[in-house]
């Protein structure tokens, strides 16, 4: 499939082509190859990472070696997951991502990542800032909010007269933990972009968060105690800045060591999050009607005793959001990306919506793992 070559650009879906996990795409502008993004997905349990070996069965490299950067989006797992395994075999690559961004990755792959190095992961950062540019030798990028959680960012890549614009996970509303994202005034030529809800008409932005707090008001106006478990530490953070807002402090809410040590380091970068919160240790039964926030799984016990919440809750655009970030953008082309196909037989693609939008010039691909050029 045609996905995205012009003169010698060329882009490889490595992973998080039309799925959600091991979000990773290949991109080469002239004689830099770079990735963006570099994640693991689950699939039945099983933990599985980009296709790094379907990247050098199409020659666009000889070695992963000649990857020499890799440009981070946010600090999710489907998005950082793989780069222990992948600073073990490229140890040279540099990896741009912010501040807050290094800092969540960070814990997250001490928890979750086997291959690991605490080191290499700070000797090869290199922290940007919104706003920013930086200009290599074929190529400059300028880094934007996304939204989405704090620390995202979105990169534009100016190439040869054309701007490639790489949005990760993004999120036009703001939340309390992130400001919007910030759209680009630069025309854009190519658009890859993560479009979660791209072919899900019937899905609204904050439904899940809003649904999220509902549950929260009635089981605690129905004394039943909550244990929240959560996936992905940062994860952690954002329900408990949503829990703080809801409950007001008016029920005590527990927090698990792991999401703990997250949680101060975003005190730390000048991110308050902790309310009326306490540290819930091992072996300790809070009292009376309470919330916990946690990333241990829960076992017999805890489920008999609480009501069970899975604290995996999107906090992507939804179908109508997806519609204007792209009407605002208008790219000639668009890359949709970590884009999983609709259960309905009834739904539309965003390409089919604006296909009768005369104003809309955008021509939609929507490439699939091991898609090249």
């Amino acid at each position: 499939m045609y996905v995205g070559k012009e003169q010698d650009i060329d882009m490889y879906i490595l992973g998080g082509g039309q799925c959600v996990g091991a979000s990773c795409y290949y991109l080469k502008l002239g004689k830099h190859s770079i990735l963006l993004d570099c994640g693991t997905g689950s699939l039945n349990g099983v933990s599985y990472h980009p296709d790094f070996f379907g990247l050098l069965q199409t020659g666009a490299v000889q070695s992963l070696s000649q990857i020499s950067s890799v440009f981070i989006s946010h600090a999710h797992m489907d998005h950082v997951g793989a780069l222990g395994d992948f600073m073990r075999e490229v140890p040279a690559a540099s990896l741009y991502m912010t501040a807050l961004t290094r800092v969540l990755a960070e814990k997250q792959l001490q928890q979750y990542g086997r291959n690991f190095s605490q080191a290499r992961l700070l000797q090869n950062s290199v922290e940007v800032a919104y706003g920013q540019e930086i200009a290599f030798s074929d190529f400059k990028v300028k880094f934007l909010p996304a939204g989405h959680v704090p620390g995202a960012m979105m990169m534009l890549f100016s190439y040869c007269g054309r701007n490639i614009l790489y949005t990760g996970d993004y999120s036009l509303a703001a939340s309390p933990l992130t400001m919007e994202a910030v759209v680009p005034m630069e025309e854009i030529d190519t658009l890859i972009m993560c479009g979660l809800h791209a072919r899900h008409r019937y899905y609204s932005s904050g439904s899940s968060y809003a649904q999220l707090g509902d549950l929260l008001k009635y089981y605690v106006q129905n004394n039943k105690s909550l244990y929240i478990k959560v996936k992905q530490l940062s994860k952690g953070v954002e329900l408990l800045k949503l829990i703080n807002l809801v409950l007001a402090g008016e029920v005590p809410v527990y927090i698990g060591r792991s999401v703990f040590e997250v949680v101060r380091r975003f005190d730390e970068v000048g991110i308050p999050i902790l309310g009326k919160n306490n540290l819930l240790d091992n072996g300790f039964r809070p009292p009376g009607l309470h919330v916990v926030i946690s990333s241990l799984p829960a076992d017999r016990d805890i489920r008999a005793r609480y009501h069970y919440v899975d604290g995996d809750v999107p906090l992507h655009d939804g179908f109508a959001d997806t519609l204007e970030f792209i009407r605002r953008i208008n790219p000639r082309r668009a890359v949709v990306v970590h884009s999983p196909p609709s259960l309905r037989d009834d739904d539309e693609s965003v390409e089919q919506y604006l296909m009768y939008d005369a104003g809309c010039r955008t021509h939609f691909v929507f490439p699939e793992n091991g898609d090249y050029r």
